[in-house]
């Protein structure tokens, strides 16, 4: 080992001598190995050849791995761009309450593989009963604390008592995924909640680019067919 003004520099004899001390070096910091540039050498032992085409073939391993993960999403993207893409012409068509009730309960229930879908529309009473159009009076406790609170669309998990508080129809004992989509009206406040007795179905790791633009589209009819 030498000096200079720097520090110490390593000789060959020295990084030997490290290495044989820790033989466990290249466990600790396997991305050295894959930066290495060594002749094959045969042998009953591992040589780093092959521990850097062992690595090499972990790594390929994990690529595949996420490109498969990004082709199932962009396949599952395409299926619901295309529901969404129905359900907005759906909408579009809508002239009256009773229509939107329908579209609701085909296009978005059916069509998104949803057990449920209400949306709650607060201080408004409806001239007609509906299913998926509920008017909460002003006074009243909406069906779960906070429901108009929501700024942006939400996904999550709920107990089966918030499940049922949301959905009065259902007898879910287990628990549910929702997604909650606040809609933007122009002298009302409106939430689309919408329940899947599949945990999983509405998850945050799914995101809510496609929910969001269902509330832009549905803001529009409601407040055109309320009026």
């Amino acid at each position: 080992m030498t000096a200079t003004p720097d520090g110490p520099i390593l000789d060959d004899d020295a990084v030997v001598a490290y290495l044989e001390s820790e033989l466990e070096f290249f466990e600790r910091h396997p991305e050295v190995i894959s930066k290495l540039a060594l002749p094959h050498e045969s042998g009953s032992a591992t040589s780093l050849v092959e521990r850097q085409v062992s690595l090499l073939r972990e790594r390929n391993i994990d690529l595949r791995k996420r490109l498969n993960e990004l082709l199932n999403n962009a396949g599952m993207n395409d299926d619901v761009f295309l529901k969404t893409r129905t359900l907005t012409l759906a909408l579009m068509d809508t002239i009256d309450l009773q229509g939107l009730d329908n579209v609701l309960a085909t296009r978005l229930i059916e069509g998104f593989d949803a057990s449920h879908g209400i949306c709650y529309v607060r201080d408004w009473h409806a001239p007609t009963t509906h299913q998926h159009i509920v008017g909460v009076a002003a006074n009243d406790e909406p069906p779960f604390p906070r429901l108009f609170n929501q700024p942006e669309p939400i996904c999550g998990i709920y107990r089966p008592s918030e499940y049922r508080a949301m959905f009065a129809g259902s007898d879910l004992t287990q628990p549910g995924s929702v997604a909650l989509v606040p809609v933007r009206l122009r002298n009302l406040e409106a939430i689309l909640v919408i329940g899947s007795d599949d945990p999983q179905r509405f998850v945050p790791e799914k995101g809510t680019l496609f929910l969001e633009y269902i509330s832009d589209v549905l803001s529009r009819t409601l407040d055109r067919v309320m009026q």
